[in-house]
């Protein structure tokens, strides 16, 4: 089972089900029904493990800037939805974390469900 890790612990995650915006994978993406281990601090000697959740909907989108791409730009209320403050704020955070790929990779929308805590 893979790993859907955080750097810290979003309040999404008290939430049964909620929703997170990822880049593809760059080894095999995620599909829809598998289950993963939700994780703080995946590569540290804090790693917590907070359960398993299930991947319900998997959502192609795009950012703002990204003309190219064929996909349903990113709205102001999936941004909140997925803890930013804004759209505004999120595009910003892509592009500050990750340069240009989010202007030549898929952008997408995860919802998950927990399974077992």
């Amino acid at each position: 089972m893979r790993d859907f890790s955080f750097s810290f612990r979003p309040l999404k995650l008290w939430l049964p089900c909620w929703v997170d915006f990822r880049l593809q994978r760059r080894d095999k993406d995620r599909q829809i029904l598998e289950q993963v281990t939700v994780v703080i601090n995946a590569r540290s000697k804090y790693r917590e493990e907070l359960g398993i959740a299930r991947l319900i909907q998997k959502d192609q989108r795009k950012l703002p800037g990204c003309e190219f791409m064929v996909a349903p730009l990113v709205t102001e209320g999936e941004a909140i939805e997925d803890g930013f403050d804004s759209l505004y704020q999120m595009t910003e955070w892509f592009y500050h974390q990750y340069g240009v790929r989010p202007q030549i990779e898929p952008l997408y929308k995860y919802t998950l469900e927990w399974v077992c805590t």
